[in-house]
């Protein structure tokens, strides 16, 4: 995981450019994966100062706060049949009242 720089302009609109397909999870939909708008992710990231792009091993990450990131893909990229229950192994233990 590497944070990517708010000035690395270049970088950040060669990934706009790429990475089309977005996910979103929230802590309202219990961080369950599902589809947003990539513009909405862009906006998220100018309008919260605290808002951080990351680069990960196959996507990109902007977390607003812990319980709100977008996670962009480019076109075809995004692992298909992962559930949250495989990928956040955490979410899976869950207690469920």
């Amino acid at each position: 995981m590497r944070t990517i720089p708010r000035n690395a302009t270049r970088q950040i609109a060669k990934i706009k450019a790429e990475c089309t397909d977005c996910r979103k999870r929230s802590l309202d939909n219990d961080f369950t994966s599902t589809p947003a708008d990539a513009s909405a992710a862009w906006a998220a990231l100018a309008a919260y100062p605290s808002a951080r792009l990351t680069e990960w091993r196959d996507h990109y990450r902007i977390r607003v706060h812990s319980n709100l990131w977008y996670e962009l893909y480019r076109p075809g990229a995004r692992p298909e049949g992962l559930a949250t229950a495989n990928r956040y192994p955490a979410l899976r233990s869950r207690l469920k009242l």
